[in-house]
């Protein structure tokens, strides 16, 4: 088994992915990664529904059926190097990293196999 070890932009991208399912339960259609809690991605992590309907968005964008799912993957997209967020400030980016890394070993530790299938599209955020 492969271990990969997580920056905290890293942790963005899994943020940004349980934002996503979040919004799809919970959340508004514009929904940003600089506000969105550890709390609610262990809210939408403890739903394996929301968790592969994330996932999905996160795979198929131009099928994604949820606008607050489609924003969050769009905005991980977006992040930089490292998760590197161009637009945030000091504070902001702060959290980014903070909900990130929360987000990447709970998907590690708890959904294993959905990881597995967006890593490649997060790799960007992870080194």
């Amino acid at each position: 088994m492969r271990t990969f070890f997580m920056t905290p932009q890293a942790l963005v991208l899994l943020v940004v992915l349980a934002g996503v399912s979040c919004q799809i339960r919970s959340f508004s259609d514009d929904v940003d990664l600089t506000t969105v809690t550890t709390q609610e991605v262990d809210a939408v992590l403890a739903n394996k529904a929301a968790v592969l309907q994330l996932v999905e968005c996160f795979l198929y964008e131009t099928l994604c059926r949820s606008r607050g799912a489609l924003s969050f993957v769009r905005q991980v997209k977006r992040l930089g190097p490292r998760g590197r967020c161009y637009r945030c400030s000091a504070r902001q980016q702060g959290h980014l990293d903070i909900v990130t890394r929360h987000t990447i070993f709970a998907m590690q530790r708890y959904h294993p196999v959905e990881y597995s299938r967006i890593l490649p599209y997060i790799r960007h955020i992870l080194y």
